[in-house]
């Protein structure tokens, strides 16, 4: 089940924020827990996609139902890199939303790096907004898009493909 914090509201201090976010993923965590369900909290929202902010949540909830759904926000990005803002919450990384994988804004190749030496072997789910005319149409992208993601992906030595 994947939950969005969503808001940092403005008239309430930051703390207390997180502080109910953590305590009220802990309680749904139980229940999830008591029912074979994974609570992914996913990094979107007005001050919640801050990766610091995520990782005070998951150590308030501290459950091991609940983890953290990337979001491969831009806000990710520090001096050109993610490393940074992954390794807060890398250990709770259990889904991942990849978008456009053209995207120069977004160090794509380290991410994926970064997801291998975390040992993640789940899905990355596609987030595009983009509305097919066809089915053909459809396939064809999604086709183009595995093309990118498996060369993405790859291991590669000075950015070139190990292939």
């Amino acid at each position: 089940m994947k939950v969005r914090p969503n808001d940092l509201p403005p008239n309430v201090p930051k703390e207390k924020t997180i502080r109910q976010i953590g305590e009220s993923l802990r309680e749904v965590g139980e229940f999830a827990q008591e029912n074979g369900v994974e609570v992914w909290l996913e990094v979107h929202g007005r001050g919640t996609s801050n990766l610091e902010v995520i990782k005070a949540i998951m150590e308030i909830a501290n459950h091991p139902q609940v983890w953290v759904c990337w979001n491969s926000n831009r806000e990710d990005v520090v001096n050109g890199s993610v490393k940074p803002t992954f390794s807060l919450v890398r250990n709770w990384v259990r889904h991942v939303h990849i978008t456009d994988l053209w995207r120069d804004d977004y160090p794509w190749r380290e991410l994926f790096a970064l997801l291998r030496e975390a040992n993640y072997d789940r899905f990355t789910m596609i987030e595009l907004p983009y509305s097919m005319s066809t089915v053909e149409d459809a396939v064809k992208l999604l086709r183009y898009y595995r093309a990118l993601w498996r060369e993405l992906s790859s291991p590669s030595v000075d950015g070139r493909s190990q292939r």
